[in-house]
């Protein structure tokens, strides 16, 4: 599976084994979906993982009131939010995934939006412009009362004005893509 913002680079591919494969679009979810899709992976065994009686219900929850906070669907940041716990929990040798670990390593689902934004501007598809990535996101949104940023339109001749241009659009399509 793959969310439909990925799905350009891997058009090649479709057309190779189309007759092979059946696409599926996934709309948004409400709360008993988003507890059943957090909770499916740890069905399989081969996981090695499990959450905590309740616990799926209370992240599906708190994905859902942050997803109204910030008029944003669910599925992308509830695949962002179950990776990085799953990656968390291995990390430290959990076998047990709860709201400890849930609000400690990664500081609810707007922390983990947040890692997840560092973790790619500072990741090799910014390579050494992460900086300037992050110049052009700080410019893309707004700071609210309260520290959370919106989205906000801007030209795009305004957000090229970086003395390395070529670099400055580089970036600006890399972010598009990401």
């Amino acid at each position: 599976s793959c969310r439909t913002e990925f799905r350009g680079r891997l058009f090649a591919l479709e057309r190779r084994l189309a007759k092979h494969t059946q696409s599926y679009l996934v709309g948004e979810m409400r709360e008993i979906g988003l507890a059943a899709a957090i909770e499916g992976p740890s069905a399989i065994e081969s996981y090695g993982f499990g959450y905590e009686p309740g616990f799926a219900r209370q992240l599906a929850a708190d994905i859902v009131q942050t997803v109204a906070q910030r008029g944003e669907t669910a599925p992308p940041i509830l695949q962002i939010v179950c990776r990085q716990l799953y990656d968390q929990a291995r990390a430290q040798g959990h076998k047990l995934i709860g709201p400890g670990l849930y609000q400690k390593a990664l500081g609810g689902a707007r922390g983990a939006l947040a890692a997840y934004v560092r973790e790619r501007l500072d990741g090799p598809g910014y390579g050494v412009h992460g900086k300037l990535a992050q110049q052009m996101l700080r410019a893309l949104t707004v700071r609210e009362a309260g520290g959370e940023r919106f989205a906000r339109a801007r030209e795009e001749e305004d957000l090229l004005a970086f003395p390395d241009r070529d670099a400055a659009r580089l970036v600006l399509e890399e972010l598009i893509a990401d």
